[in-house]
């Protein structure tokens, strides 16, 4: 993907990103359509419903989600499934990345300590 076709890719707010993730969640447990109402009283989203429903046209719009139906809630799509699975994977990632960083300094804090202590000790003797 060039940098030219990533400008063009439109990005998604945080506010989208959670009701994405609400709704995913949702389908995934329940497998039904969920509506802006479930989305509100599911989540800690603190929006109004019309706020949400905006969202929710503008998630389907760029094809995250899709209404069965014209009294439905939405559903996840393929991209809107890759989307959050990707997120998924990538805070797994983070987290690994961050985990090893951790070990590395500690494994150094460790062998800066074992150093003052063989320096003190070679000063007290």
């Amino acid at each position: 993907m060039s940098a030219r076709d990533s400008e063009k890719k439109p990005k998604l707010n945080n506010r989208q990103v959670k009701i994405l993730y609400c709704i995913v969640k949702e389908y995934i447990t329940y497998g039904k359509p969920v509506s802006s109402q479930q989305v509100l009283q599911r989540s800690n989203i603190n929006y109004s419903s019309a706020t949400v429903r905006n969202d929710m046209r503008r998630l389907e719009f760029l094809g995250y989600i899709f209404q069965p139906h014209t009294s439905a809630g939405r559903i996840p799509t393929d991209k809107g499934l890759r989307f959050y699975f990707n997120s998924i994977q990538k805070l797994a990632s983070d987290f690994e990345d961050n985990s090893a960083s951790i070990s590395l300094r500690q494994t150094a804090i460790v062998a800066d300590v074992e150093k003052i202590l063989k320096v003190t000790a070679k000063a007290l003797s």
